[in-house]
């Protein structure tokens, strides 16, 4: 039981691990909370009769949950790097300059995701409207960041990046 000591390895390792179980724990029980109110709202406009609200909500909550889901992760990922002893902080700053690689490195991706919040937030496209874009029509199945997978009246499933999209 010596190994349990003050300062000693046992005694780091098991306030490691209680700290790592504490934050799977709050983690996910965040990633339920608001899991649960994103349902929750998700039901709840199914009902209602505001169909224009209801379809841009249907639209962007989905891509909320992803944001939430990958920042609960990154942080989680980080402070379990952090009680084991890896300095973070040059993983941080890597991170930044390969963020910033990237972002030179795929124009076209950028300019994706740039149109995507344009055409998500001015609320131009909904999941559920019938539009053409990019020389392709049918159904808005889904919405993404990036992209648009539209049903087309034969059945097939076309998914069309926010960059081919120049008018709606």
């Amino acid at each position: 039981l010596s190994w349990f000591g003050q300062g000693q390895l046992g005694s780091r390792l098991v306030a490691a691990l209680i700290s790592v179980g504490l934050t799977l724990f709050v983690a996910i029980a965040v990633w339920e909370a608001a899991n649960a109110a994103i349902e929750r709202h998700l039901r709840q406009l199914s009902r209602d009769a505001k169909a224009a609200r209801s379809a841009r909500v249907r639209t962007l909550l989905p891509m909320l949950r992803t944001v939430l889901m990958i920042t609960i992760i990154v942080i989680v990922a980080f402070v379990i790097l952090t009680e084991i002893g890896v300095n973070v902080a040059p993983l941080i700053a890597g991170a930044g300059v390969v963020g910033i690689a990237i972002g030179f490195g795929s124009q076209t991706l950028v300019r994706d995701v740039i149109t995507g919040v344009f055409l998500l937030f001015e609320d131009a496209i909904a999941v559920g409207d019938v539009v053409q874009v990019g020389g392709l029509s049918g159904v808005v199945e889904q919405l993404s960041i990036r992209s648009i997978k539209l049903r087309a009246q034969d059945g097939s499933l076309h998914i069309v990046p926010f960059s081919a999209v120049t008018t709606v």
